[in-house]
């Protein structure tokens, strides 16, 4: 659908082509416990209590990578309100060629999961496509994720920098959020502008030159519904309302 939409028109078009498809669903797989699939079984349960809702995902628990509070506090939430996990069991086949259609799954154990509606919130390899033309094959790796060095600059460029979903900086290995999209951002801009400038400034080493720490703070909010969310800043967490007020 995404490459048939021309400009916002149409992107509403497939908006309420979609929800009408979700609507008239009775039951929803969701193929992915991070905190996308999470987000998006808490607006379904949310918004259509009385659907039938299954996560399912290879880890034992949702949104693994996050503190254990937030953890506990999501499947808490999402078994109150009926919705089924099926965790712990990997999806048969291997990826890309994974056992998933438009009507459910097939996990590793043979078991078959069906229904209505089915949403991947699963990684997926980053889209780096369109550039694979104007750079050379050693900027990607083997997943086609851009290769940076310590100042985010393509690897083999001095003036392309990359950020984001679409790069992969080993040392740091943080998880790809919305915040630190932004971080990234803070750096390059910084050294753009060290680039630009007639002082001859060093360029900043990622994360380091940008919150002097050798790890970035982990900084997030997971909403499920509008009424409730799990907070967190590090090791502190706040879950409930709250969190929630934070994304409105």
């Amino acid at each position: 659908a995404g490459r048939q939409e021309r400009g916002i028109r149409s992107r509403l078009r497939t908006w309420k082509s979609e929800a009408a498809k979700l609507a008239a669903a009775r039951s929803v797989l969701i193929i992915g416990g991070g905190p996308v699939g999470v987000e998006l079984a808490g607006e379904i349960l949310t918004k259509f209590p009385g659907k039938e809702v299954t996560i399912t995902d290879r880890s034992k628990g949702l949104c693994s990578s996050f503190h254990p509070s937030t953890k506990r506090y999501v499947m808490e939430w999402l078994q109150k309100r009926g919705c089924r996990l099926v965790l712990g069991v990997p999806i048969d086949g291997k990826y890309p060629d994974l056992a998933v259609d438009e009507k459910g799954c097939r996990l590793a154990t043979g078991e078959r999961l069906n229904a209505d509606r089915v949403y991947k919130c699963f990684g997926m390899k980053p889209a780096t496509q369109w550039l694979r033309a104007s750079l050379p094959e050693g900027a990607f790796d083997t997943q086609g994720f851009l290769r940076v060095n310590h100042h985010l600059q393509v690897e083999g460029f001095k003036t392309i920098f990359a950020m984001g979903d679409c790069m992969a900086h080993k040392p740091s290995s943080e998880l790809k959020l919305g915040h630190t999209a932004e971080v990234n951002a803070h750096l390059v801009v910084e050294n753009v502008r060290r680039l630009e400038s007639k002082q001859s400034k060093p360029l900043l080493c990622y994360p380091v030159g940008v919150v002097h720490a050798r790890r970035t703070p982990l900084i997030y909010c997971i909403s499920l519904g509008k009424h409730s969310a799990s907070l967190g800043f590090n090791w502190l967490v706040v879950n409930g309302l709250l969190a929630a007020i934070f994304k409105w």
